[in-house]
């Protein structure tokens, strides 16, 4: 314990020769060290305020940002949907239009088709009709042909009648000659 009394007083003089060398120096670098930590707190303070300045203005710049993104989205959606349903409506008019030609292309064929058959009747009628004049005409001319023929023609018992009696007669010449 008597080292621990005698090194109290030693230690008070070596910090009083330190007081008295660098005590002013010490001082000196406590008020700095002082002056720097509060000017560091205020950088600090100030980059604080800053960054919070400044991330208050992004997130505020993002806010606009995404509304109008938003904005822009609905309207794009909106007048996508207005085409969709003016696209849809074209489409409907196109196919109603469509069907109208067909029926009335359907009906203009059952039209052209009755006329047809109509026309092609007719046509068979009138054909049948010259086939008959030809017909009648054809059995008329064959009745001629035929009357000419039978008028001219020699029936077989006349014919040998008249053979058998020239050949009398010439037998008779014969006999007269003879």
């Amino acid at each position: 314990m008597a080292d621990s009394k005698s090194a109290g007083p030693k230690d008070e003089n070596v910090e009083k020769i330190r007081d008295i060398l660098f005590g002013s120096q010490s001082r000196e670098f406590d008020r700095r060290m002082s002056e720097l930590d509060a000017r560091i707190e205020a950088m600090g303070q100030g980059l604080k305020a800053d960054m919070d300045k400044r991330m208050g203005a992004l997130e505020s710049f993002t806010k606009r940002e995404l509304e109008k993104l938003t904005e822009r989205l609905k309207t794009e959606q909106s007048e996508r949907f207005e085409e969709l349903k003016s696209l849809e409506r074209e489409v409907r008019d196109s196919h109603k239009d469509q069907l109208k030609r067909v029926a009335q292309l359907d009906s203009q064929l059952a039209k052209d088709a009755l006329e047809l058959r109509s026309s092609m009747e007719e046509q068979s009628r009138q054909h049948a009709a010259l086939l008959s004049e030809a017909e009648a005409r054809l059995r008329d001319a064959l009745k001629q042909a035929h009357a000419q023929l039978s008028d001219g023609k020699v029936a077989r018992l006349d014919l040998a009648d008249l053979l058998s009696e020239v050949a009398l007669k010439l037998k008779r010449e014969f006999d007269l000659n003879a």
